[in-house]
């Protein structure tokens, strides 16, 4: 009984290091996967892998749909900066973006 606890310590404890590892590696939060290694073992550590994998999609989602607008007439989404749209043709005008200004220097009083 007492070498099945420590087997089973020794096993939450490596696969508490290989999440903690993994998360230093992407830079993320590593309380998490620490947590998930040192709890579930490698059960824990394959969720950790697959919630990466999830977010991932949702920023690519993201990226992806900042880089679209509606169209004014079809309301089709096109992406950004294109003269017409694909759907229905019509001509579109984007705002355009103003250029920063230079920081003016103050002159020293004389």
């Amino acid at each position: 009984m007492a070498d099945l606890l420590s087997l089973l310590l020794a096993d939450a404890i490596v696969f508490g290091l290989i999440g903690l590892v993994y998360a230093l590696a992407k830079g993320s939060r590593f309380a998490n996967y620490l947590l998930l290694g040192l709890l579930l073992g490698p059960i824990g550590f394959l969720i950790a892998l697959r919630l990466d994998e999830r977010d991932a999609d949702a920023q690519a989602r993201a990226r992806h749909a900042a880089a679209r607008a509606p169209c004014p007439m079809c309301r089709e989404p096109v992406v950004k900066g294109v003269k017409r749209c694909p759907h229905c043709r019509s001509p579109l005008a984007w705002p355009r973006q103003p250029k920063p200004r230079p920081a003016r220097r103050k002159r020293p009083p004389a």
